[in-house]
């Protein structure tokens, strides 16, 4: 009876023993499934970062773009202006020369 008490013992340690382990794979798993998830999240937050700087860099593209044409733009106005201006003062010159 003695040897039988032993085994049953060490059996029931056993059960112990091997319910821990799974225990704490369990464990192990929830934590990893927690790990998981939350650098799930974070590849999504990263997406969605680099959509919005993507975004936000094309829209700058855009208005410097816009800028430039209105300075090519502005700069030949100016020089239309010189030009009529300077057709003015030779107009004058020419005028002054007339008149004398």
């Amino acid at each position: 009876g003695q040897i039988q008490t032993l085994d049953e013992t060490a059996f029931v340690l056993d059960e112990v023993t091997i319910q821990e382990k799974i225990d704490a794979l369990n464990l192990f798993i929830s934590e990893t499934e927690k790990k998981h998830l939350l650098l799930t999240n974070r590849i999504q937050q990263n997406k969605i970062d680099k959509a919005s700087s993507t975004a936000t860099y094309n829209a700058a593209k855009e208005g410097i773009t816009r800028l430039n044409k209105e300075l090519t733009g502005l700069g030949e106005r100016i020089e239309t202006s010189l030009s009529d201006s300077n057709l003015f003062s030779q107009r004058i010159e020419v005028e002054k020369t007339l008149a004398l």
